[in-house]
């Protein structure tokens, strides 16, 4: 392996790590255009076409979970989820994020929704299952 990738897959860990214990929230606008005032992570997502509950694609909540899980941006850590988010708070989303090489069980909370935003929280479901 060379020293790029070991340093890529350090700084995975150690950033998966760091906020495994932590948790991180993440913020998505339904609609409209963002405003400086709000979280950096804005972008505009649709209604679900059943009903008019707010939704996230899962691509959504695994990009926006991992710029919130990263410590570096240049290193996003690699997270896949097994579907989007219903803008329900409570509503949650099982989530795996790759550090060193190896598979970690995370979940995504929804924490709240204000008018066309959905507020989730990622976490590692066993923080101490990850490697330090």
């Amino acid at each position: 392996m060379n020293s790029r990738r070991v340093r890529q897959v350090l700084v995975a860990g150690l950033a998966g790590a760091a906020l495994a214990v932590t948790g991180c929230s993440a913020s998505v606008q339904v609609g409209g255009s963002p405003d400086s005032s709000k979280p950096a992570f804005s972008t505009k997502v649709s209604f679900t076409e059943k009903s008019s509950k707010l939704s996230l694609p899962k691509e959504t909540v695994e990009e926006y979970s991992a710029k919130q899980l990263a410590k570096d941006p240049n290193n996003l850590p690699e997270i896949r989820c097994d579907g989007g988010l219903e803008g329900t708070i409570g509503y949650t989303q099982a989530c795996q994020v790759q550090i060193l090489g190896e598979w970690y069980p995370y979940t995504a909370t929804v924490v709240s929704v204000v008018d066309d935003r959905i507020n989730w929280r990622i976490v590692a479901d066993d923080p101490a299952s990850i490697p330090q």
